[in-house]
């Protein structure tokens, strides 16, 4: 039995991010125009307008100093924004007779699962990694309801033994107690545990409860520097099956350092 325990980041890791942003934007005005006779243009222009005024108030929550990261507050306060995006896009609209309640976690769950967006080499890499006896689990800042449906849709929730969405760990990434409730919801420890994912704080935070991180330099391409504070930097999750007999080799002797010649990122 392997001694690591694997977390994914799902975005940028597993799966498309821009694919999934595509999809779900093709999916909404598609509704907009069936269901209330608006023009594709005009579908268009309310669904960016909603979009836009959701990322402003939520990113713009999280970035403040001071407002909750953590809990309950911040899971009802997802909802509420979540809700605000349903209002700007059906503003001034009349209700159709069979109403689709976008951004519902059902309806999340249903788009979803209808989108194939994860990359080509990642099936095949996790039933190489399930065979040989790795217990994985996707921890992302998703909604469970969301990632749980990219996993569908990809055909790869199989693979895993839990899905972390920020629901259920009430915590965001930026926070070291994302860590430490991810670790605490699956009984992993941190000296046995890798981290697979592709944001800086991925690579910050982790150390701080003595977790490992291996970067994937896919979507968001983060600075040189940055990426040597991670264990390791690839360009995709291709190499773990070769890699990670060597990392538990590595961790067994307590070496937390792969030699340089490792780092395949570009």
């Amino acid at each position: 039995m392997p001694l690591l325990t694997l977390y994914f980041d799902l975005h940028g890791v597993l799966a498309d991010s821009d694919k999934i942003t595509e999809e779900y934007r093709r999916v909404t005005i598609k509704h907009l125009i069936e269901d209330f006779g608006l023009s594709e243009a005009e579908a268009s222009r309310r669904y960016d307008r909603a979009l836009k005024e959701w990322e402003r108030v939520a990113f713009g929550y999280l970035k403040r100093n001071g407002t909750p990261k953590t809990g309950r507050p911040l899971i009802q306060r997802i909802d509420e924004y979540d809700t605000y995006f349903v209002e700007r896009l059906y503003r001034r609209l009349n209700p159709p007779k069979n109403p689709k309640i976008v951004r519902t976690r059902p309806w999340e769950f249903s788009i979803a699962s209808k989108i194939d967006a994860i990359y080509p080499e990642v099936p095949q890499v996790l039933e190489q990694l399930k065979k040989m006896g790795y217990k994985m689990h996707v921890a992302s800042s998703g909604h469970t309801s969301h990632v749980r449906g990219i996993l569908v849709g990809g055909g790869i929730d199989q693979y895993f033994d839990s899905i972390l969405g920020i629901d259920v760990v009430q915590a965001t990434k930026h926070t070291k107690l994302f860590y430490v409730r991810m670790l605490k919801l699956t009984g992993g420890e941190p000296e046995t545990s890798l981290l697979i994912g592709n944001s800086p704080a991925e690579i910050i935070y982790p150390p701080r409860i003595g977790l490992r991180t291996i970067h994937i330099n896919r979507e968001r391409h983060v600075t040189q520097d940055l990426r040597e504070q991670a264990f390791l930097s690839l360009p995709d999750i291709s190499y773990l099956p070769e890699l990670l007999p060597n990392i538990e080799e590595a961790f067994m002797q307590e070496n937390p350092k792969i030699p340089q010649t490792r780092k395949f990122g570009k």
